[in-house]
């Protein structure tokens, strides 16, 4: 087993020194290689002859093309070439953002190479709203409202006890039927009274009651912690932008004439 693991480290090496081009050599490697000796060798393009020349990457489903898309745009952007992604599906996109985005943040100056990034997705992801308490079409709306809760108590900490979880449930259920951005919890949590009269307004009758009976009487320790927990949650401007944010424009509304 080490004589294998010895070989596979030295297989790794040869393919290391093979592969190698730093970012001044104006070579991007797409692969790594054996000739028919079995001894490792370059595999790759200058940068002008890959920009120069159409590609057509095609395999099955899960053969890698997303990542080795993605790890030739991560060279390619580590030498300041201008990169525009036109992603229809949004696959490759998840790629770019869990991928290369982190890659280049963590090299010194990485932040700035991100300037020569662009993605364009006309169709978003399955015309999905950005707001969190958007309706979504046919899901009940107490089943959006428990994915919404859960998504939160995860997010503020679940040893906030079962009856903040119900308070979190109620609340989010009203913000998605009124059509107010979840950052409106923080004002209900604050002020029952405020509570009351936007239940009021509800069509559900145990969500008038909640908040009408139920939410006055649950402990304010628990309400005050929630309350510290969600300003915390919401202090980053990205954050709290997403969450107050309105429904993403769609392509499909705004055709040409």
């Amino acid at each position: 087993l080490r004589r294998a693991e010895r070989k596979e480290r030295s297989e790794e090496l040869l393919f290391e020194r093979a592969a190698r081009c730093p970012e001044n050599s104006g070579r991007i490697v797409l692969a790594r290689a054996k000739n028919i000796e079995g001894q490792a060798y370059w595999a790759g393009l200058d940068v002008k002859t890959l920009l120069s020349t159409h590609w057509w990457i095609t395999g099955a489903s899960r053969s890698g093309k997303s990542v080795w898309i993605c790890l030739v745009l991560l060279q390619l952007l580590a030498r300041r070439v201008p990169v525009v992604l036109l992603d229809m599906k949004g696959e490759l996109s998840d790629w770019i953002v869990s991928v290369v985005v982190p890659a280049l943040c963590a090299r010194p100056g990485g932040e700035a190479l991100l300037e020569q990034l662009l993605v364009v997705q006309p169709f978003g992801h399955g015309g999905c709203d950005l707001r969190l308490t958007a309706e979504e079409p046919g899901i009940p709306r107490n089943i959006q409202a428990l994915n919404l809760a859960s998504a939160l108590e995860e997010a503020l900490g679940d040893d906030l006890g079962v009856r903040m979880t119900r308070a979190l449930l109620r609340m989010s259920s009203l913000a998605i039927e009124l059509g107010e951005p979840l950052t409106i919890l923080r004002t209900w949590l604050s002020s029952p009274s405020v509570f009351v009269r936007a239940a009021s307004r509800s069509q559900d009758v145990d969500t008038r009651e909640y908040a009408r009976v139920a939410f006055p009487q649950e402990n304010k320790a628990t309400i005050a912690a929630t309350l510290g927990r969600l300003d915390l949650f919401l202090y980053l401007d990205h954050v709290r932008r997403a969450v107050e944010a309105p429904r993403c424009a769609d392509l499909a509304r705004y055709r040409p004439g």
